[in-house]
């Protein structure tokens, strides 16, 4: 994982560049630095001055003593340094704070981990110390509910006992399917603790996708909050018959003695955690620090959601990154409208509770106008986004409440450099924290970034969504960035499409247009203004809505499937005409032509 707390710089004033160089698509896994060539006179300058250096070390030597010759060698070697590589000097002071910063954080990181190695603790001890330290101190936040620290290790302590009643072990697979509550993560932690692993399931998952979810993560037992019965409704009949379903219906838990009752449903998880003891709390039974903690899938924009395995140090790796370098404390409220399903919302900021002690406020769904009405309301001095979250909430109109919140830092990924400034500005936040990395990654950075001269990197796009045309590569998320601000910060996914007889991928662009307002000549004029010929889109669907996932990032992959064939899509679609410089109706004619190579793009 990376992280910089610095806003981007524009690509004109970066230096290095780290890209995946390609002819045809993006070759994976293949990073290269791209530097200017050093011109040849530099390095004769260079040679020759290695040349004097050495002389004059050895004439002092022959004709003066070994003691004169290390002080000459010595200056000169100052002197070279100065002349040579003075701004590299003057980058590294320039950096110094920063990096030693760094370099201490990175060592409170280490030192943590380690010491939760050496005790390989799993995340239910983790929690339990932290229980100890401040049983009373709010833990979660939901609407007008407060959840202490005591009141989720109680609650997963009943998960636990109510989950070993009907069988579960160590090495079985329960996964949770629950929306923004506190009871989510607390569901998960008593899974853990009998040394279960707990696969979270996304809440827009239905059909094949959810049956996907639950068969690949090869689960024994499904907790479904009740809000979600009618998609498990929908696969029951081809779910394998040996994977229990349990029902959890969200209510205050009635555990009055005198109202205990026999369950009659045996998948009402609610009437069973009512009717179950609390279990004594002891080390969970588990593989420890390293073991098997969760399955996260990824966000589904490439396809069927892949299930990815977090370890009890992964989680502590990836929280206490954001904790120690995005400057949090234990004393802290955080807001997160995050999904909680997701690496980002379940993980980091759900490990600032977990593992640091912190305040976490919870929303059921993100919403634009609510964010920081909702930062106010609960006192955060920290938030979470991800996405085009800012976008959306930069668009929401001007109000005297924007800069009455107690905010300092925001912290998450995706924030695009065309609306950094005036989201910081609007909303007077002092400190931006951006992270990378990927869930289902083996290494912290797999995407292609740009590095200015000071060290800074900053996200250019993902490597499956950049292709090639007329010899040049086309990043989808600045053209994507560039379309929605000239268009008045519309939805919109840029993709690339084959034209039979054609090398690389032409540019697509979906865009949304619900009134009928977008105006094509504007477009095509600020496009003109704002992008290269090359990675302007020669075509054009316009959309009522687009898909999006659970995270906030635009579905691709059925649209870029789908092409420019107006036989299949309902939608308006346009290509850039080269004569006029004009968006022109595309129908069948049009698109038989441009398959025939008779209209030329």
């Amino acid at each position: 994982m990376h992280l910089c707390c610095k806003p981007f710089l524009s690509e004109g004033r970066s230096k290095n560049v780290i890209e995946n160089k390609q002819s045809g698509d993006v070759e994976k896994g293949r990073i290269e630095y791209l530097t200017s060539s050093v011109p040849w006179s530099k390095v004769m300058v260079i040679v020759v001055a290695m040349c004097v250096l050495v002389a004059a070390c050895a004439t002092t030597w022959i004709f003066q003593d070994w003691q004169t010759s290390i002080q000459v060698f010595a200056i000169i070697f100052v002197v070279y340094v100065i002349l040579f590589y003075w701004r590299w000097l003057w980058v590294a002071l320039r950096t110094a704070k920063r990096d030693f910063s760094a370099l201490y954080c990175y060592l409170k990181i280490l030192s943590l981990t380690r010491s939760f190695s050496k005790k390989n603790f799993s995340m239910p001890e983790i929690f339990h110390n932290v229980v100890l330290r401040h049983p009373d101190k709010a833990c979660f936040l939901y609407e007008d509910e407060t959840w202490t620290f005591k009141q989720i290790e109680d609650f997963s302590l009943k998960v636990s006992a109510a989950l070993k009643s009907k069988g579960v072990k160590r090495g079985d697979t329960v996964a949770v399917m629950a929306g923004n509550y506190p009871e989510m993560p607390a569901m998960w932690l008593g899974v853990a603790r009998l040394g279960a692993i707990a696969p979270l399931i996304n809440t827009n998952q239905t059909g094949n996708t959810l049956l996907h979810s639950i068969n690949v993560a090869k689960c024994n037992f499904v907790i479904y909050c009740s809000e979600f019965d009618d998609a498990f409704q929908e696969i029951k009949k081809e779910l394998d018959p040996s994977i229990k379903l349990l029902k959890f219906t969200r209510r205050p838990l009635n555990v009055s003695s005198d109202s205990v009752k026999v369950v009659e449903d045996s998948n009402d998880f609610t009437g069973l955690l009512e009717n179950t003891t609390p279990a004594a709390w002891s080390p969970s039974d588990s593989d420890g620090f390293n073991g098997k903690l969760l399955y996260i899938y990824t966000s589904g924009t490439t396809g069927l959601p892949k299930a990815a395995v977090i370890s009890p140090s992964r989680m502590v790796f990836m929280a206490s990154g954001v904790h120690y370098l995005g400057g949090l404390s234990p004393k802290d409220v955080i807001y997160c409208p995050m999904p909680l399903y997701h690496s980002a919302g379940g993980c980091i900021t759900v490990g600032q509770a977990f593992i640091f002690g912190c305040t976490v406020a919870l929303r059921n769904k993100f919403s634009a106008s609510a964010y920081f009405p909702d930062c106010i309301k609960f006192n955060a001095t920290a938030a979470h986004y991800i996405g085009e979250m800012c976008r959306y909430i930069l668009a929401t109109p001007p109000k005297p409440t924007d800069k009455q919140h107690k905010v300092r830092t925001v912290y998450g990924n995706g924030m695009r450099p065309t609306v950094w400034t005036d989201f910081v500005n609007r909303f007077n936040i002092k400190r931006v924290v951006e992270f990378y990395g990927a869930t289902e990654g083996n290494a912290n950075i797999g995407d292609i970034l740009i590095a200015d001269e000071l060290g800074y990197l900053y996200f250019r796009d993902r490597t499956g969504d950049t292709f090639r045309w007329r010899g040049e590569n086309v990043s989808t998320t600045e053209v994507e960035a560039a379309i929605s601000r000239i268009a008045d910060q519309r939805d919109a996914v840029v993709y690339g499409v084959e034209i039979p007889n054609t090398e690389g991928r032409a540019g697509m662009c979906g865009i949304v247009d619900t009134d009928g307002s977008l105006d094509l000549e504007r477009l095509v004029k600020d496009m003109a203004r704002d992008l290269p010929k090359y990675a302007r889109p020669v075509f054009l669907r316009v959309m009522d809505s687009l898909d999006m996932t659970g995270t906030f990032k635009l579905k691709k992959v059925d649209l870029q499937k789908e092409g420019y064939d107006p036989t299949i899509i309902k939608d308006k679609i346009y290509y850039l005409d080269t004569k006029s410089e004009k968006y022109i109706s595309l129908g069948p004619d049009e698109y038989e032509k441009i398959k025939t190579g008779q209209i030329r793009l």
